[in-house]
């Protein structure tokens, strides 16, 4: 695999398609919970096809396509890497994973822990007393391996899943007390706080495949600069053969 679109071009485009489908899903949500759809033809397919925290749409595609890509890229590292290779598979099935799960949304069986046990407030997307525990065991199985990046890598890899965690779980435990106790679903305060979870899930996958695509193009031209050094220089100076020794000019 080879990068052709360098990496800091890759993170303004995709920033750029962020920044769109947020403001998108602003207007229709405005539109939707101020207005009404009866003024526009067709709104409510539009509202339904742009809202972040809608399924089945744009964004929800956009993100699935972002953590696929992802898990091919940390595959592919997984494939060349010397050290660290299963981390990097492992890290390539769990993307996969969780790519899979923005377009079935697969965690929602998890939410019957909330019918089981009676959950509400806080704890009334139930799912997030499974993924908790899984998120706290995977980030410690990986301390070395985040220790061995280079440290900007590190740095964009670790602000990714902050960011990712802190939408996916953090932003929805405040929007599933809105949900249950607070203004309601149709409110814009719980369309607003969809909108930030999303946000942020979105800009921490940005910023680890940003992380990981800087280590594969990095590795990429260290790689091919190896091989031209090998090809100029097949072997060190000190081992080159001496040239036969030519006859000096009569005197």
């Amino acid at each position: 695999m080879r990068l052709t679109i360098p990496a800091r071009r890759l993170l303004r485009l995709l920033l750029g398609m962020v920044a769109a489908l947020h403001v998108l899903s602003l207007v229709v949500n405005v539109v939707h919970r101020r207005v009404g759809a009866e003024p526009f033809p067709h709104f409510d397919w539009l509202y339904a096809f742009f809202d972040v925290d809608q399924e089945h749409n744009l964004p929800t595609w956009f993100s699935s396509t972002l953590l696929m890509v992802s898990a091919l890229v940390l595959w592919h590292i997984g494939t060349i890497a010397v050290r660290y290779d299963r981390h990097w598979k492992l890290l390539a099935a769990v993307f996969t994973f969780l790519a899979v799960d923005e377009a079935a949304q697969v965690h929602e069986a998890a939410n019957t822990l909330r019918d089981t046990f009676d959950l509400s407030g806080v704890l009334y997307l139930s799912w997030i007393l499974v993924a908790a525990p899984l998120v706290v065991i995977l980030a410690l199985a990986y301390l070395r391996f985040v220790g061995h990046l280079p440290s900007r890598v590190r740095t964009l890899v670790l602000l990714g899943g902050g960011l990712y965690v802190g939408g996916a779980i953090g932003m929805e435990v405040v929007g599933s007390v809105l949900w249950d106790s607070g203004p309601g679903y149709d409110s814009m305060a719980y369309a607003l706080s969809a909108a930030v979870e999303e946000l942020l899930e979105m800009l921490g996958i940005v910023s680890f495949l940003y992380g990981i695509a800087r280590y594969l193009q990095e590795h990429h031209s260290d790689s091919e600069e190896s091989a031209t050094s090998t090809r100029t220089v097949p072997y060190p100076r000190r081992y080159a053969p001496t040239e036969a020794a030519q006859p000096s000019p009569a005197g």
